[in-house]
């Protein structure tokens, strides 16, 4: 798909803006493809969610318990795990999302 976009804006662009578009793109790409920088923006925006959705999503992504493990662990109503674990997965989202678009 690359390529054809590639010869299409060939067909409409002067060469000087086709080089530029391509050193744009290949700048972001990149930077979208350093797995070291992702996973510590990753880690910054686990440290950055409250802590009960923190302590949520570590336990039910990276330790790999069960709702209801998670709340005989914490104490939290099994309600309140599934809470916090949604709006932990969509303020970690946001967090993303904000600091890549840098």
């Amino acid at each position: 798909m690359l390529l054809r976009a590639q010869k299409q804006r060939e067909k409409i662009l002067p060469r000087n803006v086709q080089e530029n578009e391509y050193t744009i793109a290949s700048s972001i790409l990149e930077d979208e493809n350093n797995p070291e920088l992702e996973l510590q923006t990753l880690e910054q925006g686990l440290q950055d969610l409250p802590t009960a959705q923190r302590t949520c999503i570590e336990l039910f992504y990276l330790k790999q318990k069960s709702y209801k493990q998670i709340a005989e662990q914490t104490g939290l109503s099994l309600n309140n795990v599934k809470s916090y674990i949604q709006n932990g997965k969509r303020n970690l989202k946001l967090y993303l999302e904000k600091n890549n678009a840098k």
